[in-house]
C-alpha cells in the first residue's frame, strides 16, 4: 500500500495582477496566498505521511522578480526530503516561460521530468511507475499523451500531464488529448494539471483527475481549492480525498433584490447571503463579489449612486466579520421595475430619440445605424490603443471585437444615462 498527493497549478508567488485597482484590497495577504497554500501542501504531506507528491505543472507563474521564490521552494522541498517524501514534477506552460527554471537546483528527492520526451520512473518496492513530460515552451499544441509508453502489467501506473484535454474544460489548447488517448495506455491514474477547477473526469479504469489550483487568485477562481490525497492498495485506488489548501476563499454572491423596496431591505438580504458564504469559507478570509439581480424599484437610486451603494455593502461586510470579508466589487445586473417613459419634447426625450428612435426604450435600442457604429469603432480603437491587450481577450467582458458585447455596452450606457438623469431630479 502507498499514499500520494496530486497537486497542480500552484502558480507560486503569482503577482495577483490587477490588485492595484482596489484601494481596500488586503494586498499582502493576497500576494502571499499562493506561498501559504504551498506551505499547507507540504504540511499536509508530512502529516499524512505520504510516500510522494505529484505536481502536474505550473508550479511557477512565469518569471520571478527575484530569487526569493526559488529559495522558498528549495526550503519547502528540503522539508519533504527530511521526511523521505519524494516529489515528481512536470513543468507546464507557465513554468516554461520562467527563465530561472533551468538554473534552480532542487534537493535530490525532487524529480523533474524531461521536456524532450516522456520519462518513466519505476519504483519496484511499491510496484509503481510514474511517467511524465514537461513543456519545452509555453505554447504546446501537440498531443504529448500519444508519446507515453504503455503501462507495465501488475504495476500501478501513474501518468502526469499538463493538458487542456478535449471536451470544453478549458478555453485554450495546451497539449490537447482525449479521454480515449489516456485510457488506451494501461495507466491506473492520470494526474493532470492546467484546469484550475477540481474535476474528476473519470473515477476508474483509469482515474483521470484535475485537482484544480491550490489557491484561487481572482474572482474567476471561486470555491474550494486544494489537492487530492490518493491511497492505493493491491493495484487499485482504495481512497480518494480532496483537501483544501487555500487561505483566501473567493466567492461570487448573487442577490435577487426584486422584492427589496428600501436600501435597508437590500442590505439585510445581502447580509444573510454573506453570512452563509462566510460559513462555507471554513474560517478563511472571504474575497467576495456581490451581484445584484432582478427588476427593482431601487434601480434609479442604485445606478445613479453606485459608489454609495458599494460603501454601504462594505459596511455590511465589516459588521459581519471585520477584516475576514473583503468586498472585491459590486455588480448591478438589474432593471427598473418602473417603466421609463420619455416626453419627446423634453431634452431627455430628444436625447433618446437621437440615439435610436422616438418610440424605443433604452432596452430596445440596437446598433442599426452603420455611420454611428463606425464612429463608435473609432472611439474603441483609440481606447484599445491605450490599454493592455489583456483587457480585450475572448473571455473578457470588454471583448470589443464582439458585436453583442458592443450592443450590451451601448444599451447599458443609454440606460445608465437615463437613470442618472431621472435619479437626480430629471423627468418623473
Amino acid at each position: 500500500m502507498f499514499k500520494f498527493i496530486h497537486a497542480a497549478d500552484i502558480h507560486l508567488d503569482s503577482p495577483m495582477r490587477g490588485l492595484s485597482r482596489y484601494e481596500s484590497a488586503p494586498v499582502s495577504l493576497l500576494k502571499g496566498a499562493t506561498r501559504s497554500a504551498f506551505k499547507n501542501l507540504v504540511d499536509l504531506a508530512i502529516e499524512e505521511k505520504v510516500d510522494f507528491v505529484v505536481i502536474a505543472g505550473d508550479l511557477y507563474d512565469g518569471d520571478w522578480k527575484d530569487y526569493s521564490t526559488g529559495i522558498f521552494l528549495s526550503s519547502e522541498m528540503g522539508r519533504l526530503k527530511s521526511e523521505n517524501i519524494s516529489v515528481y514534477i512536470v513543468y507546464g506552460n507557465h513554468d516554461a516561460e520562467n527563465k530561472m527554471t533551468k538554473s534552480l537546483i532542487f534537493p535530490d528527492n525532487v524529480h523533474v521530468f524531461s521536456s524532450k520526451k516522456p520519462e518513466r520512473f519505476i519504483i519496484d518496492e511499491l510496484q509503481l511507475t510514474i511517467s511524465g513530460r514537461s513543456f519545452p515552451e509555453s505554447a504546446v499544441s501537440g498531443n504529448f499523451a500519444a508519446e507515453y509508453e504503455q503501462g507495465i502489467s501488475n504495476y500501478f501506473n501513474i501518468g502526469i500531464l499538463h493538458t487542456s484535454l478535449n471536451g470544453g474544460l478549458s478555453n485554450d489548447s495546451y497539449a490537447p488529448c482525449s479521454v480515449n488517448d489516456l485510457s488506451a495506455l494501461n495507466f491506473q491514474y492520470w494526474a493532470l494539471g492546467h484546469v484550475h477547477s477540481p474535476v474528476v473526469v473519470k473515477s476508474e479504469n483509469p482515474w483521470i483527475v484535475f485537482p484544480g489550483c491550490t489557491q484561487g487568485r481572482h474572482i474567476r477562481e471561486t470555491g474550494v481549492h486544494g489537492c487530492n490525497i490518493v491511497t492505493v492498495d493491491d493495484g487499485s485506488v482504495t481512497d480518494f480525498r480532496t483537501v483544501p489548501l487555500d487561505v483566501v476563499r473567493w466567492s461570487e454572491c448573487r442577490v435577487d433584490i426584486s422584492e427589496c423596496a428600501t436600501l435597508n431591505e437590500l442590505t439585510a438580504k445581502t447580509a444573510v447571503i454573506l453570512e452563509d458564504a462566510l460559513d462555507k469559507s471554513d474560517n478563511r478570509m472571504l474575497a467576495v463579489r456581490i451581484i445584484f439581480e432582478g427588476k427593482t424599484p431601487l434601480y434609479r437610486h442604485l445606478v445613479s449612486d453606485s459608489d454609495f451603494v458599494t460603501s454601504q455593502i462594505r459596511s455590511v461586510c465589516a459588521s459581519i466579520a471585520g477584516d475576514m470579508i473583503w468586498l472585491e466589487k459590486v455588480i448591478l445586473n438589474i432593471h427598473d421595475k418602473v417603466e421609463m417613459t420619455y416626453d419627446e419634447s423634453s431634452p431627455l426625450g430628444a436625447f433618446v430619440s437621437q440615439l435610436g428612435g422616438n418610440n424605443q426604450t433604452p432596452e430596445e435600442l440596437s446598433l442599426s445605424d452603420a455611420e454611428e457604429l463606425n464612429m463608435l469603432m473609432e472611439i474603441i480603437e483609440t481606447l484599445k490603443s491605450k490599454l493592455p491587450s489583456g483587457h480585450f481577450g475572448l473571455a473578457s467582458p470588454l471583448n470589443l471585437n464582439d458585436e453583442e458585447v458592443l450592443k450590451t455596452i451601448v444599451k447599458d450606457a443609454r440606460t445608465l444615462l437615463g437613470a442618472m438623469i431621472l435619479g437626480n431630479g430629471g423627468e418623473k
